[in-house]
């Protein structure tokens, strides 16, 4: 999460996405990364996050992390909060999502088209050095921005990230 990338002020989406056990809990992998998941709230969409990384120093530590899964008509989003990011700087990172029964798809938005397109005003938000900071897109810019009206603007369009469960 120390990366730059495409921030908004609060989670992405018209409302919470009603979350299910059975569809979310468990241990996925995203890359060689090893995630445990569990439902923090079902109701408002809540999913906590905890991984092993790496420090500076190359020691272990815990990664936490909280995501609102989230929908605006029937794309999903989610919107992550990192306990490490400055929640002033950087409050959420997010992607747009598609979940099957052991896969979850990841588009994280390119950061160089949403830059383009808040500078355009076409979206609300700031470019701070090599982060956007975006005020909440409406139901409106998402569907747009889903539909491709802005071009290509979530990476990578052909090859999205896969979170792949491997134990229940």
């Amino acid at each position: 999460a120390g990366c730059s990338g495409v921030y908004v002020l609060r989670p992405v989406g018209e409302k919470p996405h009603a979350l299910v056990a059975a569809d979310w809990e468990g241990v996925w992998v995203l890359d060689n990364n090893v995630t445990k998941i569990t439902i923090a709230s079902a109701a408002a969409g809540q999913l906590q996050m905890a991984s092993i990384g790496r420090d500076a120093h190359g020691q272990p530590k815990l990664n936490l992390g909280t995501v609102f899964i989230t929908q605006s008509g029937e794309t999903l989003f989610a919107s992550l909060r990192n306990e490490e990011d400055d929640a002033a700087k950087r409050p959420y990172l997010w992607a747009r999502l598609s979940r099957d029964t052991d896969l979850v798809l990841l588009w994280f938005p390119d950061r160089q088209r949403f830059a383009e397109l808040v500078r355009a005003g076409k979206l609300a938000g700031k470019v701070d050095g090599d982060d956007v900071l975006l005020e909440a897109p409406t139901a409106a810019q998402l569907a747009a921005l889903v539909a491709g009206e802005f071009g290509p603007v979530f990476e990578p369009a052909d090859s999205p990230q896969v979170l792949r469960r491997v134990a229940r």
